[in-house]
């Protein structure tokens, strides 16, 4: 089989072309399976999806009996890090919370803050009138808002439901005093 190697150094980087195009690799999808001659075999090959690799290596002439995306180099960013998540914050993965959702919250917070409620106050208010996949979430970081700790490390804490950019912007709104208008400004984002 033609299955590639991974090198020591993780998964392969993006690349520039000469015409200034970012070209990225295929994923990478490990695997086991036996020859013609029913000897085990494992690898790695490259492929747009699971279908393909499936398809190269059944071209390949080999018994697929395991096949999964290969794993990826994590590379930490030297920034601070989010304070630990609350027991049971895993299953909040599992539920989708779609734009208009973020949008509404977002919207009523800003509108909060610009009435001069404060963020503590806030969180203790809005779980009663936004959606209730962000009720749990807003419960869980109202008390660490009022030891004093930031909005945006709070939301850093939830990275499947609150994006890297919205953290981002939030803290810019802490440290500008302007989180009522920041909110505001993500709710238009979430809008479009």
């Amino acid at each position: 089989m033609n299955g590639t190697q991974r090198s020591e150094s993780g998964p392969p980087m993006p690349r520039v072309g000469a015409d200034g195009i970012i070209s990225r690799p295929m994923p990478r999808f490990t695997y086991e399976g036996r020859d013609q001659q029913g000897r085990t075999v494992a690898g790695e090959v490259e492929a747009p999806d699971r279908m393909q690799a499936t398809m190269r290596l059944r071209a390949s002439e080999l018994w697929i009996t395991r096949l999964e995306p290969a794993k990826m180099l994590v590379v930490e960013i030297d920034e601070p890090r989010p304070t630990r998540a609350a027991p049971g914050q895993w299953a909040y993965a599992l539920w989708s919370v779609k734009a208009g959702l973020l949008r509404d919250f977002f919207d009523q917070l800003g509108e909060l803050l610009e009435a001069g409620v404060g963020i503590y106050e806030a969180m203790t208010v809005l779980p009663g009138r936004v959606h209730w996949r962000l009720r749990p979430i807003l419960r869980e970081i109202s008390p660490p808002l009022a030891q004093g700790q930031s909005f945006s490390d709070q939301l850093a804490r939830y990275p499947h439901i609150f994006s890297a950019s919205t953290v981002g912007l939030m803290r810019a709104g802490e440290r500008s005093g302007q989180l009522g208008p920041m909110s505001r400004l993500l709710a238009d984002q979430y809008r479009q």
